[in-house]
């Protein structure tokens, strides 16, 4: 009896916990397809202890107690639900996306900044709105973008070099290029020139054509001082900021694109060629006029008879211009977890130029990483190599340029002889055929650039935090030009070749400590202090040698005019910064900031320059007498003025240089360049206003006025001809360049993932030379 009532007790207790337990199942899938999500957290609110995760289906199922009221459904990168239970034993749940205000935070110089507080002239364009055509080049995303910038193709040729352009010129001698800062670290964007050694810059090939476009979140342009002056010396022409993507945290994305594309030349009907008809009666009267028979065979230099219509005519520029065709394609993966974030991609690129021999290959690489080992260190690493193989045709005023040598070609002329070869009888042409020499010539350069970047950043104590990124460039270019013997340019030398090996190196550090604070809600302070070290050493070896045939087009084949050169130069940069933000209330803003370069390129008198600005901006839409304002969400006016710098001149400007010579049979030294101690940096001073706008939540609008003063320009002083010098330069032009930016875009129709919007923006630029500081006149006679 004794034993049957324990076991009816046991019975009664295990109905009773039953009773107090019930179990919960379910599927949790995704709002944006509708597919299951696995790995999701489904715990008991305010039970964190009782809980369990889906599986690969995105199944559960969750044991809970009597007394639940609710279940917690959360994960990475989706918005948390609480979901009442209510007796249910099935509960399906739904999770949206999270969606983060990422437009409310720009990339600024060494760190982000939130758009509300920005003081200075600051523009940025996101991945979503640069444009999805293959390009060569990211700079080209930026055309049209953006008021005030400036982007033209140099050459039009794939690969080759982007001149761009922020508010116009602010120096005649000096560099005029932007400073280029990818992920945190500033590059060299040298146009590394074809193996042919032209000095024009157009026969050069960008650096940037070596980074993947779509492997760019976002880029910000800095115009003005207060944006840009904490990049001291380097920012006298702006600067632009490249963001690559990195990882997110939630499960592996995998993302494959194709594009393929055609291209053409631009509609030339506003310049427009004689037909041959025209050509041959321009050729007719000017015989006639130079009182000549163009009917007489006894002068052929003069020989234009109508006959030469009667064959078949060539449009040249048919010839040397073709249908371009680019292929792009992509893989990129992007996943994490709350710990360790990564985003890796492999791209490969492959453009045919409008002008026939010119194109692009190109093979990318990125992997990015971030990693946060505990609430108060994290880490990253940024790796991205790249390969470039570039064609290109000569773009000087020469017959070895065929665009320049279809241009003086007569239509009766024919390309090819009956034979099929290739006609060389062009008298008008110096009988330079431009599709001989497009096919037996060579032009070819193969770059290989690799860079990365390591950060750690710690938080020493709450608001406190040190950071680190340092960084490897590394850019080798492999160039040749080969000129064969059956073309004009190559036939005097038997066939020429030259060759030559680049590699230019950077190495960056930068360390800075960041401190926020606030005071009673307040006052909100944000300090920026750092220190910067680069140095680059670039080397060069080229050689050459002529007595070169068509079947071994190799250096050591060469039989005469064999030469071998170097070339070796190294610069360094050293610098302190700081930067102070504070903002009252979130309504009134201030920015200053201050730098010191030091660098090699000046004497030791002039080495360090300072740098600084300040700036500061006032959310007008915050103020209570605009509440009753209801068409005006958000009105601000900023201004700034502040001090940068130049430093973009040759390596040893301010050097003595001296030269090998040979006099009489003998070796000795002469001077080539003379001592220039006093030169220093060319100064840039600017101020700026600008106002922002929006109306309705749909009318974005920017306006701007600037002024920037350029004093210590360098100019060519002329020199007594007793020094042995024509001239020396010397810090002593001044240069005016002010302008006015409009920007608008309206948000037309936004309906769910439709979206319909128009942008313009207009620029006005006027550049004047105030003061060329001319001397005296030298006694020359």
């Amino acid at each position: 009896m004794k034993k049957l009532s324990i076991f009816l007790a046991f019975l009664l207790f295990v109905a009773f916990q039953a009773a107090a337990q019930m179990q919960i199942s379910g599927t949790v899938t995704g709002a944006s397809d509708g597919l299951p999500i696995p790995g999701v957290s489904v715990v008991v609110n305010g039970m964190e202890t009782i809980g369990t995760t889906t599986d690969i289906d995105g199944k559960y199922s969750i044991t809970v107690p009597s007394e639940a009221t609710e279940l917690v459904y959360s994960f990475i990168g989706m918005v948390n639900q609480q979901v009442a239970i209510n007796g249910r034993t099935v509960i399906d749940v739904v999770l949206e996306d999270e969606v983060m205000e990422m437009d409310e935070v720009i990339v600024v110089a060494y760190g982000t900044q939130i758009k509300e507080a920005k003081t200075g002239a600051v523009t940025t364009v996101t991945s979503d709105d640069l444009q999805t055509d293959a390009t060569d080049s990211p700079a080209k995303m930026l055309k049209g973008k953006m008021a005030g910038v400036q982007i033209n193709a140099t050459s039009g040729q794939p690969g080759g070099s982007t001149q761009v352009r922020i508010r116009g010129f602010s120096s005649i001698n000096a560099g005029m290029e932007p400073l280029y800062v990818v992920d945190g670290v500033p590059i060299q964007n040298e146009s590394y020139l074809y193996a042919g050694g032209g000095s024009d810059p157009e026969e050069g090939n960008d650096i940037l054509s070596t980074l993947n476009p779509n492997d760019i979140e976002s880029m910000t342009v800095l115009k003005d001082a207060s944006a840009a002056s904490i990049y001291g010396s380097r920012a006298a022409n702006g600067v632009i900021l490249i963001t690559t993507k990195r990882g997110k945290a939630g499960e592996t994305k995998f993302n494959f694109t194709a594009k393929h594309g055609w291209s053409t030349k631009t509609n030339d009907n506003g310049f427009r060629f004689m037909n041959p008809e025209e050509i041959l009666k321009y050729h007719r009267d000017a015989t006639y006029n130079a009182g000549l028979d163009p009917d007489d065979p006894a002068d052929p230099s003069h020989f234009y008879p109508m006959s030469l219509l009667d064959g078949e005519q060539t449009n040249w520029w048919d010839e040397v211009y073709q249908t371009g065709e680019t292929s792009e394609y992509e893989l990129s993966v992007t996943g994490g977890n709350e710990k360790t974030k990564t985003y890796s991609s492999l791209s490969y690129f492959d453009q045919e130029g409008i002008k026939i021999g010119t194109g692009l290959e190109r093979i990318t690489l990125r992997s990015n990483m971030d990693h946060k080992v505990n609430d108060k260190l994290t880490f990253g690493t940024t790796l991205t190599g790249s390969t470039v193989e570039q064609e290109t045709q000569p773009t000087s005023l020469a017959y070895a340029n065929p665009f320049c040598a279809a241009s003086g070609l007569l239509p009766w002329h024919n390309p090819y002889n009956e034979d099929g070869s290739f006609n060389t009888d062009l008298p008008s042409n110096s009988d330079s055929n431009p599709l001989q020499n497009v096919a037996l010539n060579e032009n070819v350069d193969k770059l290989y650039k690799f860079l990365g970047s390591a950060y750690l950043e710690f938080e020493i104590i709450d608001g406190l935090k040190l950071k680190s990124l340092n960084s490897y460039d590394f850019v080798e270019s492999n160039g040749r030009s080969y000129r064969s013997p059956l073309t004009p340019d190559g036939e005097q030398g038997g066939g020429d070749l030259y060759t030559s090996n680049m590699i230019n190196t950077t190495v960056t550090s930068s360390n800075t400590l960041n401190y926020l604070t606030n005071f009673n809600d307040e006052h909100y302070f944000n300090v920026l202090a750092g220190y910067e070290f680069q140095k680059n050493i670039f080397q060069q070896q080229t050689a050459q040698g002529s007595g070169i045939g068509t079947d071994i087009k190799y250096l050591d084949n060469a039989s005469s005019g064999k030469d071998v050169g170097s070339f070796h130069y190294t610069w360094a940069l050293q610098s302190f910064f700081g930067r102070l933000d504070y903002n009252y209330v979130g309504r009134y803003f201030f920015t200053g900031s201050i730098r010191t370069d030091g660098s090699s390129r000046f004497g030791a008198d002039n080495r360090y320059g300072i740098f600084w600005s300040v700036g500061g901006s006032w959310n007008i839409h915050d103020e209570g007498f605009m509440s009753s304002l209801d068409m005006i969400d958000m009105l601000k006016i900023r201004a700034s003025y502040g001090v940068n710098g130049n430093d973009a001149i040759g390596n040893y400007e301010s050097y003595g240089v001296y030269g090998a010579r040979t006099y009489n049979g003998l070796g000795g030294l002469a001077p080539d360049q003379l001592a220039n101690p006093e030169l220093t940096w060319e100064q840039n001073t600017t101020w700026n206003i600008g106002l922002d706008f929006t109306l309705y939540k749909r009318i974005n609008g920017t306006l701007e006025y600037y002024q920037r003063v350029t004093s210590e320009m360098l100019l060519d002083q002329p020199l007594s001809y007793t020094t042995g010098f024509a001239s020396i330069q010397k810090n002593i032009g001044e240069m005016l360049n002010k302008g006015i930016e409009v920007a608008l875009d309206v948000d037309i129709l936004k309906d769910g993932d439709f979206d319909w919007s128009v942008g313009m923006n207009i620029a006005y630029n006027k550049v004047e030379l105030t003061d060329l500081a001319t001397e005296e006149d030298f006694i020359t006679d």
